[in-house]
């Protein structure tokens, strides 16, 4: 545990549970906690009497709730803050399943597994964990953690879904400003940043069944930039805490700068036909039906 800190206030852990062939990589991810107070919310769309069990013997005063799949798993974790007190929280920890395409696909190179790998990196072990804590105990200025490969802004974010947040903003009354945000919503906050946020009064109910593909802009990406967005309204900046701040500015431009020139040349989607496409200059040159 990071010494001098024993005044911290326990975390809230919220870990929602699709594909249930996970838990046990989230499980060993959860072991790196061990030192710290939290409070630990799982959330699944179906009954696992298996996995159930293990957390009720690994995690014996974890809470466990199935519910409705709306909203990916931004639905469960909003359902899951509206349930607690935030002022009883110093920082809040948001994980989630995130699945890999096919692995025999050559070409999928920007999968799912890929995107965990780094959202996870804040919890590999507990020295990476305790540095995280560190850094934001010590930074004030900071309110979020985040990957640096996957903190977006409005020239990476994808052009129609950046503008529905916008619309969505404006609807609800609250100022337009530039700001980052982690794709994925995998991360690691400031409890107090979110209290803002729960004053948008949205319950799972709002929240659309899933489109897997991710071609539409449904409420619960709308959130995904709105996590970020309320953080660096209240003057807070989302950081890789895993790094030092300076590599970790350097790391999150360079990033960007590959983000914007990357898909000209070479990209890889998954369509709504669950089909992988991949363009080369923008020109199709590959499709083929995955399985999800």
């Amino acid at each position: 545990m990071v010494n001098n800190y024993s005044e911290i206030k326990p975390f809230l852990v919220h870990v929602h549970i699709f594909y249930v062939e996970m838990y046990y990589e989230l499980k060993q991810k959860l072991s790196n906690l061990s030192n710290y107070k939290y409070d630990l919310f799982f959330t699944f769309v179906k009954e696992y009497p298996d996995v159930f069990n293990d957390i009720h013997i690994s995690f014996p005063s974890a809470h466990i709730e199935v519910v409705d799949n709306r909203g990916f798993d931004v639905g469960p974790f909003i359902y899951t803050l509206r349930k607690v007190n935030l002022d009883d929280y110093s920082y809040i920890i948001k994980l989630h399943t995130k699945r890999s395409l096919d692995s025999k696909n050559i070409f999928s190179i920007q999968s799912g597994g890929r995107w965990r790998n780094s959202l996870f990196n804040f919890l590999d072990s507990e020295a990476i964990f305790n540095s995280v804590v560190q850094r934001l105990e010590n930074n004030p200025s900071i309110g979020m953690h985040g990957a640096a490969n996957l903190i977006f802004n409005r020239y990476t974010d994808p052009r129609k879904t950046h503008k529905a947040c916008e619309e969505y903003l404006k609807e609800k009354n609250f100022p337009l400003i530039s700001y980052r945000f982690v794709a994925g919503t995998m991360f690691m906050v400031r409890a107090s940043l979110f209290k803002e946020l729960l004053s948008l009064e949205n319950s799972l109910k709002d929240f659309e069944s899933p489109d897997l593909s991710h071609e539409g802009c449904q409420l619960a990406h709308i959130y995904e930039r709105l996590f970020g967005y309320f953080v660096e309204k209240q003057g807070k900046q989302i950081i890789d805490c895993t790094h030092g701040l300076f590599y970790s500015s350097v790391l999150y431009y360079f990033y960007c700068i590959t983000r914007v020139v990357t898909p000209y040349i070479f990209s890889v989607r998954v369509t709504k036909r669950n089909k992988i496409l991949i363009k080369i200059f923008k020109i199709p040159v590959f499709s083929k039906s995955v399985k999800r």
